[in-house]
């Protein structure tokens, strides 16, 4: 998506919920490649770029297996996540590009939104993943209809 039909997206009051791809990798931040997040402000102070404020927290069961083991322990090996390192934070900034298409995330669709809302407010305690996997094996019209779509 091109980066003034997010700016567009977020000025107008809706702020989406995104996965980020491996380009992020390219970023300081303690996001992951298939983290997802809700972008919450756009800053245009740099007319080259623009900088992508996230809430990370709202995904952070989701998130959780995702991180990658690339901090550094006491012996010097990168064995620690960014939260067992101290560094993770609930709001990150992701920079990307003031033209062009943005590479560093993807915009979810609604009916992602409102799977991963269903797995936030049944507060089941299971990852996303697992949520989903029993969805599909209980025999509910959601795991039906993925059944059917993938036999």
């Amino acid at each position: 998506m091109e980066a003034k039909e997010i700016v567009n997206l977020v000025k107008s009051g809706r702020f989406p919920t995104v996965t980020f791809t491996d380009v992020v990798l390219g970023q300081e931040t303690c996001i992951d490649p298939g983290m997802r997040g809700r972008l919450i402000k756009v800053n245009l102070e740099d007319p080259d770029c623009v900088i992508f404020t996230f809430d990370i927290e709202e995904f952070a069961d989701f998130n959780r297996p995702l991180e990658r083991s690339d901090y550094f322990d006491q012996h010097g090996k990168a064995t620690l996540t960014a939260r067992e390192a101290g560094c993770y934070v609930a709001k990150e900034e992701v920079y990307g590009p003031s033209s062009g298409d943005v590479t560093e995330f993807v915009i979810e669709s609604d009916r992602v939104n409102a799977l991963i809302a269903q797995h936030v407010s049944e507060g089941s305690g299971k990852t996303y993943v697992q949520w989903l996997e029993d969805m599909v094996l209980s025999g509910t019209a959601f795991g039906k209809a993925i059944s059917e779509t993938f036999p």
